[in-house]
């Protein structure tokens, strides 16, 4: 009796393990799929695009991330799928779109299409105002968070707001999110939306963990990264956007190299790329900073385990970006987060800091 009760244990672990794996497989596709259609943007390929996004949500049919249904749906309005573009735009309106992203994502279109998307947002209600235990809980915990800032910077004179108080109301709303977590799940974007009910924006509670900055009064310093992390294969988290949700700034401003804690392992979280930048307006440069090719082999790699693109993925899209901010490609959140700069002050420093960032850039194949 005893060995058919360990052998029905060992094949329920078995199963566990299993489905856990292929969970995962299917996360890792996903992301790579949604890799792909951003560079076919960069492309301007927006057709391949449009059927990249198409095979990505079928593999992830329940928890597709807002910014990707975002893109996809202006891929589906400029090669006229004008069905998928309904059914993109009305996910999204079930989630909340701000009215100031509603009128960016309308300002492109005009005519028939401009009509037919006023005829999508009078069809579906937009839920900027989730009434759920959860979403309601994590707005008053923002709220929170913002006012005591507000309070304390408007008595001080030089407008610095951190003291003991802050960082205690800190570390109460880290402890109480983390509760809620415990109690009812992390939650995806269906849930709760995103944070300002801006669909290329983050997490709806990430202010809340990066202002904690891990000071959290738990058994388990690292149980938020714990979550985050499994989250990423659950699709509740964005793993292009994990870093921006754990960023530890520092006194100056700058965020470090970022270490990930999941259980009681540190994995190195190389998900952010560099730049720098010099001036303004139309004389405004931006140049990537290339690291060693020894690092930037290991740093893809381990980029490759969550289905993430390459660091030149990232520099791609970000400098593609930067380059159609005033046309007709502007609509695309394509941008690769997060983006660490510096910004030289001097041409002086321009010129040292271009040298130190494209030491190692690659030559061009002749």
């Amino acid at each position: 009796m005893s060995s058919r009760i360990v052998a029905f244990a060992f094949l329920l672990l078995l199963k566990s393990a299993l489905s856990a794996f292929a969970q995962q497989r299917t996360a890792i596709d996903y992301y790579r799929l949604i890799n792909k259609a951003e560079l076919a943007i960069c492309d301007s390929d927006i057709d391949r695009s449009y059927k990249l996004y198409t095979e990505a949500f079928k593999i992830n049919k329940n928890k597709p991330f807002s910014r990707d249904l975002l893109n996809a749906f202006h891929c589906a309005m400029d090669t006229r799928h004008y069905p998928a573009a309904e059914r993109y735009l009305a996910r999204l309106l079930a989630r909340g779109i701000n009215e100031e992203t509603l009128a960016n994502l309308k300002k492109s279109y005009t005519g028939l299409d401009l009509e037919r998307i006023n005829s999508f947002i009078t069809k579906y209600p937009n839920q900027t105002t989730k009434k759920n235990v959860m979403a309601d809980s994590i707005d008053r915990l923002t709220e929170i968070d913002q006012s005591v800032r507000h309070y304390f910077q408007s008595h001080r004179t030089d407008g610095r707001y951190m003291n003991d108080s802050v960082r205690q109301v800190d570390r109460n709303n880290a402890a109480t999110l983390f509760r809620m977590f415990v109690q009812y799940g992390l939650p995806d974007e269906d849930e709760i939306g995103t944070f300002d009910n801006n669909p290329g924006s983050l997490p709806r509670y990430w202010v809340i963990i990066a202002h904690n900055r891990y000071d959290v009064d738990v058994e388990n310093p690292t149980d938020f990264d714990t979550m985050l992390y499994k989250g990423i294969f659950s699709f509740a988290v964005n793993a292009n956007y994990l870093i921006d949700v754990l960023n530890t700034e520092d006194d100056n401003g700058f965020f470090p190299d970022h270490k990930f804690r999941y259980k009681s392992t540190v994995i190195t979280m190389p998900l952010t790329v560099e730049f720098g930048a010099y001036g303004f307006g139309k004389e405004r440069e931006v140049w990537p900073k290339y690291l060693h090719p020894d690092v930037e082999k290991r740093i893809n790699k381990d980029r490759s385990s969550f289905g993430l693109g390459t660091l030149d993925d990232q520099r791609r899209k970000f400098l593609f970006s930067e380059a159609h901010l005033s046309d007709k490609y502007e609509k695309y959140s394509i941008k690769a987060l997060p983006v660490r700069f510096r910004e030289a002050q001097t041409d002086e420093e321009r010129d040292e800091m271009k040298k130190g960032y494209l030491k190692y850039k690659p030559a061009l194949p002749r």
